[in-house]
């Protein structure tokens, strides 16, 4: 039992660390203090101020290769409920930092907090039996939703934006230099589970939640846009787009972006289906 509530203090520890961290990021940014050290733009500003030219950066950003690698080792490979109980903790926490909270609204959070923790405590830490190597695939592909997918995107508009305020005379649209790895399901180095088989079954399962990720985000795309011919006029391409989309509602007959998405999603389902 000590070591149990060891176990989940520092893991307690380590969430609370994390939102002090964001704290103060925010703080900063609500400060608009001068960049910080190790951020994407106190290193463009120490660019823009030794004289690196804008064609410079974008031939080094065409060449430059971030790939975060996903590894697992038994002994780390953390429980779905616990992970999901963290995010919940986590979340808690902001929403207390980031909003003024009525009484009530504050108490209704120290409930749920209390009984996050309590969960916690009551769920069993460990595993009673260890993963395969396809489990392990599974979980490590679980953080893609809410990290890389998310994420990835959010950082590439904020560095053209950064990039676009100390070059404007150039177009930044920057190349995939963001490439996820992962070593779950295909590391050979000394795990006999590791097989062909194992490794292409880890593919599909990585190609499979992508494809969801898409169907999923032009699902939402088709609930935002339902913008009419009516009040706007589409351009040539995106007209055709939702011709070829072959959708003869009568109740989507104005709605150009609509069709279109239609078709993109049907053939999002098509190429994961083949």
């Amino acid at each position: 039992m000590v070591v149990r509530a060891f176990s989940y203090f520092l893991q307690l520890a380590n969430i609370a660390e994390d939102e002090h961290h964001v704290r103060r990021r925010r703080a900063h940014d609500l400060a608009q203090s001068p960049p910080r050290e190790g951020s994407l733009p106190f290193a463009l500003d120490r660019l823009a101020a030794d004289g690196v030219a804008a064609d410079t950066l974008a031939e080094l950003l065409g060449r430059a290769l971030v790939a975060p690698v996903l590894t697992a080792h038994p002994t780390e490979v953390q429980r779905q409920s616990l992970i999901h109980n963290h995010r919940l903790i986590a979340d808690l926490l902001d929403q207390r930092e980031r909003l003024q909270l009525t009484p009530d609204e504050a108490a209704d959070n120290d409930v749920q907090l209390t009984d996050a923790v309590l969960r916690m405590w009551q769920t069993r830490m460990l595993r009673p039996v260890r993963l395969n190597v396809i489990d392990e695939v599974r979980n490590g592909i679980s953080y893609f939703e809410e990290t890389f997918f998310t994420e990835l995107p959010r950082l590439y508009l904020q560095a053209e934006q950064q990039l676009r305020q100390r070059y404007p005379e150039r177009t930044w649209q920057l190349p995939p230099l963001f490439r996820v790895g992962s070593w779950i399901g295909g590391d050979r180095d000394g795990n006999p589970f590791v097989t062909a088989e194992t490794l292409q079954q880890a593919m599909r399962l990585q190609a499979s939640m992508a494809f969801a990720h898409y169907e999923a985000e032009v699902h939402a795309l088709g609930s935002e846009l339902a913008l009419s011919e009516l009040f706007l006029q589409p351009t040539a391409a995106l007209r055709a787009l939702a011709e070829r989309a072959g959708d003869a509602s009568p109740q989507r007959a104005d709605e150009p972006y609509r069709r279109a998405l239609i078709g993109i999603y049907a053939r999002l389902v098509a190429t994961q289906r083949g």
